[in-house]
């Protein structure tokens, strides 16, 4: 299977940054972006060859994303990307929803004309992003709005720690970008947006509950079904 890295410009290496981390930045960019996809083999040389580094560093970065939960090291095998867990998962949704609940009305309270304003720049660009089937661009503005509801909130910190749990749920939101229903995402992001203008916090509860379910549910079972391949279910093995 074609293991060839993207490498975008917003990812060249910098001349101070070390090759551990440029690694990683790089890896775990193929694997949420699914260029890399779950279950696949992938070998330390070759990607220190794309790289343009020594294996050490690569080596470090695989090590550093089996940690997230991306990569799976199998002693005298190799490296594989790590299937999706499923229990995982759900456990990232759980944190998310339980936040983001308690966020909202906090939002709605203390959100200003501008905080709206930005928000409805995010959705406009969503449209655009879904428009041009840039799914990654998608995801980064899907985390830009989540983010600026809990700075409007004051609650970034609630936000920053919820981040370095994202990736495990991110290659989800990529497969239900690529495969399900973008318009739905748009459209409770626009109701969403709505009800806070209009000062309705009962919709925007509703609402946000509703977006937030969805992706866990309805959304997961489809892919569970679609690429039964991709996912760790609790009687699988690691390999």
């Amino acid at each position: 299977m074609d293991c060839t890295l993207l490498i975008p410009d917003s990812l060249r290496k910098t001349a101070v940054e070390l090759n551990r981390f440029y690694a990683e930045r790089v890896i775990e960019y193929n694997i949420v972006t699914l260029n890399l996809l779950p279950g696949q083999m992938v070998s330390e040389k070759d990607l220190a060859a794309q790289l343009e580094i020594s294996k050490t560093p690569v080596h470090e970065a695989l090590i550093e994303l089996s940690k997230k939960s991306l990569t799976s090291i199998i002693p005298q095998v190799g490296t594989k990307i790590a299937l999706i867990d499923i229990k995982k998962v759900e456990a990232v949704c759980f944190l998310r929803f339980a936040a983001e609940i308690e966020m909202l009305e906090k939002a709605f309270n203390n959100i200003t004309p501008k905080g709206i304003q930005l928000l409805h720049r995010l959705i406009d660009q969503q449209m655009e992003d879904a428009k041009n089937l840039d799914y990654l661009q998608f995801l980064e503005d899907d985390n830009a709005l989540h983010a600026l509801l809990f700075s409007e909130a004051g609650l970034e910190e609630v936000g920053f720690l919820l981040e370095p749990s994202m990736p495990i749920f991110n290659r989800v939101r990529m497969l239900i970008y690529r495969n399900l229903d973008l318009p739905r995402i748009i459209r409770e992001h626009t109701t969403l947006v709505a009800c806070l203008q209009s000062r309705d916090l009962k919709g925007a509860t509703e609402i946000l509950h509703r977006h937030l379910t969805h992706d866990v549910v309805q959304d997961l079972n489809a892919l569970k079904q679609k690429f039964p391949e991709y996912f760790l279910f609790a009687s699988n093995k690691v390999y």
